[in-house]
């Protein structure tokens, strides 16, 4: 077996065996998989009460505003979790044996970011498939447009939750930074409430928000398929200088985030 053929077969090994543990843990499945309906129901169903009509311009309705929203937001805390399985491997010695193989350590490092990508985005789907639940119509346009960024997304937030579990070296310490990241992310990305009338500072953690791109991309998708103008859609987008961000630039913008978490989660796993 060659050096390519068995940094692969590596990756794959990892990558099955964080899926199969997934899989043989049917309490964390079952939770994996109910965690999207509740928050549909507690963000989506519930909230939607408290928006008076016309409270978004009258152009969409807060369901039309929140599902993308809350899609991205189960990506968010999804992914940001998916590592704490390296953390107990570290506690429990597992993680020497990955990093004494004769492999890689960014082959290592590849494989606990696929399985949690692919865990993450499982996670996501469901939330797509629940749709019709809140009145979103549920189109093959829209599932095909949606996929791509919801697993770009889930990428970028796992290779940043590796990264992390890089350098805590406790459970305790990985699920405290997680809290202080991901509150902070949450509320600054625009998944439940419109960016608007935010004072300078703010506008400056938004800008330099991840998510906020991965969730303006997805609104823009969720929004433009329902039948919303891309003029329309476009303001409960991000920003950048005070011109629309647009789809193609989310993605870019995305995409170059994805790959600073991927070289940190690398960098953390070489130190």
């Amino acid at each position: 077996m060659d050096g390519l053929s068995r940094e692969m077969a590596a990756v794959g090994a990892i990558w099955w065996r964080d899926v199969i543990q997934f899989l043989r843990n049917k309490g964390r499945s079952a939770s994996h998989l109910a965690m999207p309906l509740m928050w549909l129901l507690l963000f989506g169903v519930g909230m939607n009460r408290a928006f008076r009509p016309g409270a978004l311009g009258g152009e969409i309705s807060y369901l039309q505003f929140v599902y993308p929203g809350i899609v991205g937001m189960t990506i968010l805390f999804s992914g940001l979790f998916s590592a704490f399985g390296i953390v107990a491997d570290r506690e429990f010695g597992y993680l020497k044996a990955f990093l004494v193989a004769p492999i890689r350590p960014s082959s290592m490092v590849l494989g606990r970011i696929l399985s949690g990508t692919t865990l993450t985005a499982l996670q996501a789907l469901v939330m797509v498939g629940l749709a019709p639940i809140v009145g979103i119509s549920l189109s093959l346009p829209m599932v095909l447009q949606l996929g791509p960024i919801i697993i770009l997304f889930a990428f970028a937030t796992t290779a940043a939750s590796v990264a992390l579990a890089g350098l805590v070296r406790s459970h305790i310490g990985f699920i405290v930074a997680n809290q202080f990241l991901a509150l902070p992310i949450f509320f600054t990305c625009g998944a439940v409430f419109p960016l608007v009338n935010l004072p300078a500072w703010m506008d400056l953690l938004v800008m330099i928000n991840p998510a906020t791109y991965a969730v303006g991309a997805l609104r823009l998708v969720v929004l433009t398929t329902q039948g919303v103008g891309w003029p329309v859609a476009a303001r409960f987008g991000p920003f950048l200088f005070g011109r629309p961000v647009g789809l193609a630039a989310d993605l870019a913008i995305t995409v170059g985030f994805t790959a600073l978490f991927f070289a940190l989660a690398v960098r953390a796993f070489r130190a």
